[in-house]
């Protein structure tokens, strides 16, 4: 199984366009020791031809365009077959909005998996969804279901979605089961297993046991403590909990106990130390052997190969 990290930061990236904390100004420094990050999205693999993309941030079009493993194979085509939608917010779902496609163009480009809440509250009160050229699949809880193409085309590889306490759509503020997942891959072949679980407030049970299962862990990683951003912006910031993340603070020891070779921390906020590859938080994390992912960040788990782009 390959995985591509398309992007790794939280929402708005880092830097944010509207921001310019000690983070974000750093990172608009050539020398400023903090790598950009576009919003969090990952690709995976079996075989290096057929991809299943997991979460769809805004920019998903152009972090497709960087990599050489999306190349059409054909002068019109895709090798990206389905899309995983882990939320209904903007920042994971409106990458979609890439596989629109023109209206002479009658093909239907990918399949886009979704809990049935997040289809409903996409397609019913987002009615620009419905001109993506997708075959819509409703993504059952805790049931293993194979990945396939808009025309059935198999990608040999099996998902599960393990419900989350999260946070609801910021344009639709309504709590409920479905609003977040984290996915559970598999490759029936190998029976080599990933969980990827950007948003999550809290480790459930169901989610430690996918843990414990897999072989690669990536884990939110949004703010390093609780009250980051109510210490940054004191009348706006709100708590990492309220907004629906645990703090690296609190789920480092869980991590911690897990024997599995590969665990990374993905979107990355702008205002989180980790963002400093010098700082005591992201020396922290990387003593217990965990990483810190980066965009264009490729693990290869056959391989036993981790790539981390200069």
């Amino acid at each position: 199984m390959r995985i591509v990290f398309l992007g790794t930061g939280a929402g708005g990236g880092v830097p944010q366009w509207n921001c310019n904390c000690t983070y974000c100004m750093r990172a608009r420094q050539r020398n400023g020791r903090v790598r950009p990050r576009r919003e969090a999205a990952i690709a995976v693999s079996t075989d290096g031809a057929r991809w299943v993309i997991l979460d769809a941030p805004m920019e998903l079009g152009a972090m497709l365009r960087m990599h050489p493993y999306f190349i059409p194979d054909t002068t019109r085509g895709t090798r990206i077959h389905a899309v995983v939608l882990l939320h209904g917010d903007v920042n994971h779902a409106v990458g979609v909005l890439t596989f629109r496609g023109p209206i002479s163009d009658v093909r239907t480009y990918v399949s886009v998996y979704s809990t049935a809440r997040v289809q409903q509250t996409l397609l019913d009160r987002c009615a620009l969804f419905r001109i993506v050229k997708a075959h819509w699949e409703i993504l059952p809880l805790q049931q293993w279901i194979p990945i396939t193409g808009p025309d059935g085309t198999p990608t040999e590889m099996e998902i599960r979605a393990i419900p989350v306490p999260g946070k609801p759509p910021t344009y639709h503020w309504e709590d409920h089961t479905e609003n977040t997942v984290a996915i559970h891959v598999r490759d029936p072949r190998t029976g080599t297993t990933l969980t990827y679980a950007p948003i999550v407030r809290e480790i459930t049970p169901d989610l430690l046991d996918a843990f414990r299962q897999s072989r690669c862990i990536i884990l939110d990683g949004t703010f390093w403590y609780d009250h980051e951003l109510m210490d940054i912006d004191p009348q706006g910031g709100r708590s990492a909990y309220a907004i629906g993340h645990i703090p690296v603070q609190d789920s480092l020891p869980v991590l911690q106990e897990i024997s599995a070779p590969y665990r990374i921390y993905t979107h990355i906020n702008n205002t989180n130390p980790l963002n400093d590859p010098a700082s005591e938080a992201y020396h922290t994390v990387r003593a217990a052997g965990i990483y810190v992912a980066v965009d264009g960040m490729e693990i290869d788990l056959a391989a036993a190969r981790v790539h981390i782009p200069e």
